[in-house]
């Protein structure tokens, strides 16, 4: 685990990133990060400014890491609600994601109606949204490339109470979360030898 930020015990405490790596079989490993980056509420320009820097902070980690562990071959996953979507007219400008703009965001090119991630809220205005893809996945290019196989990202557009943004989780049987779940399969297979 990694803080993005001290925590000075006036305000919440700033949100992090998990790192875990898993094993593929001799030299190889699969680095994983897991982030929440700031949410839209108040200032535009501070909230894309801590997103940003928290961005950072996860590039300068994951380059030290690997750099770290010269016997390994790294294929490299960041997933996480990213709290922004450049696909949105809102975020267009939103520069959040540039610390990683050499890895390939796995919603690029898709249709809003495919990667929704959080709806359209009815009710307090501070809770709408045009409908955006906050929850993404970031892969280092080999991801794309044989040996590795990805699915198409699925958002599954069900589990949440989109007629009372003041739900909590759990007071609805409707309500699981603020935002839909996201997956995909990422496969990889032994290449043939020669």
């Amino acid at each position: 685990e990694l803080d993005f930020g001290e925590m000075d015990f006036q305000n919440p405490p700033p949100r992090g990133l998990l790192r875990f790596m898993v094993s593929l079989g001799g030299n190889r490993r699969l680095l994983c990060y897991v982030t929440h980056l700031k949410s839209n509420w108040g200032s535009p320009e501070k909230n894309e400014a801590k997103r940003r820097n928290a961005m950072r902070i996860l590039r300068k980690d994951m380059e030290q890491f690997v750099a770290e562990q010269t016997d390994t071959d790294w294929e490299i996953l960041i997933a996480g609600d990213m709290n922004g979507d450049p696909g949105n007219e809102r975020f267009r400008n939103d520069r959040t994601l540039n610390p990683f703009s050499d890895y390939v965001d796995l919603w690029h090119g898709r249709a809003i109606s495919e990667r929704t991630t959080i709806p359209t809220r009815h009710g307090n205005s501070d809770f709408v949204f045009p409908p955006a893809a906050f929850d993404r996945m970031l892969v280092s290019p080999d991801l794309t490339q044989i040996p590795w196989k990805m699915s198409p990202l699925v958002s599954y557009q069900q589990g949440v109470d989109t007629e009372d943004n003041s739900a909590e989780p759990g007071d609805s049987r409707r309500h699981v979360s603020d935002h839909y779940p996201v997956y995909g399969d990422i496969l990889r297979s032994e290449q043939p030898t020669s």
